[in-house]
């Protein structure tokens, strides 16, 4: 599962000092908050890998 940084563990994760410390990254991996995201439906152009176009992320509905 891909990991939701929260905007403010950004800069931690990226930082190399962390390379070989898995407690420092362990500490980043919260739970992300309720309601924290928005999701809506896309087109099933997504689903074809040859398709590489801006209308990929943009809300179906909204076109």
């Amino acid at each position: 599962m891909p990991v939701i940084l929260h905007q403010e563990d950004e800069s931690a994760w990226l930082a190399p000092s962390h390379d070989n410390d898995r407690s420092a990254i362990e500490a980043l991996l919260r739970p992300y908050e309720d309601n924290g995201l928005e999701m809506f439906e896309v087109s099933r152009d997504v689903n074809v890998a040859r398709t590489n176009d801006e209308h990929l992320i943009y809300p179906l509905n909204s076109q």
